[in-house]
């Protein structure tokens, strides 16, 4: 014979997930709603400033450094909107490149600058003679101008050259130092490597 109680009880469990989907279906309180979009918002706020804070750096470094590329730059944002992106956006990836070699390797940083500075004046130089008559003094006086700073750029692109060259093999050094050392101390790491596992699981060494 089934009691009331237990035929209550019966119904009670029956219900049960049906009560749990209920709960589960239940919206969730404003509060967490508003709270979703508003980190949302603050996120893009936060990168948005970071973003313009990395784009004034490169602007004040290309002013500080290259104001005559500044200057042109400046003419062609207004002649020229779609090409002044373009070319931004080129300069900026060098940009933040020279910022980075110049925190780590000041003397290279210096001839790239100007390396860069030399570049500009040989393209001037160069739509310079370009517009000379053919066969005119003018036209041989820009030409020996060109040629002259050609062999500049070709003596400061071969320091350059050299500089990397001594970065590289000074890293080189270091490396072969650092296995050097981690050859010595082996049943060391090993040891050491052993309790890291046996005791807390995954860590790299």
């Amino acid at each position: 014979m089934i009691t009331r109680h237990s035929h209550s009880g019966a119904q009670l469990r029956g219900l049960l997930p049906l009560l749990l989907g209920l709960l589960l279906a239940l919206p969730i309180p404003a509060v967490a709603q508003r709270t979703r979009p508003r980190e949302r918002q603050e996120a893009r706020q936060a990168s948005r400033d970071a973003f313009q804070e990395q784009r004034d750096e490169v602007v004040q470094f290309v002013r500080q450094h290259f104001p005559e590329k500044a200057r042109l730059l400046e003419d062609l944002r207004k002649r020229n909107p779609a090409e002044f992106q373009r070319r931004r956006q080129k300069l900026a990836e060098e940009v933040r490149r020279l910022m980075e070699l110049e925190r780590e390797n000041p003397g290279l940083f210096k001839l790239q600058v100007e390396e860069m500075r030399l570049r500009d004046e040989l393209n001037r130089q160069a739509r310079e003679l370009r517009r000379q008559r053919e066969g005119s003094r003018e036209r041989q006086e820009s030409a020996q101008q060109l040629r002259d700073s050609l062999e500049r750029s070709f003596d400061l692109r071969q320091k350059i050259k050299q500089g990397e060259l001594e970065d590289l093999q000074q890293r080189l050094r270091e490396l072969e130092s650092s296995l050097k050392r981690r050859a010595e101390r082996r049943a060391q790491l090993i040891e050491e490597r052993f309790q890291q596992l046996s005791a807390s699981g995954e860590e790299d060494w």
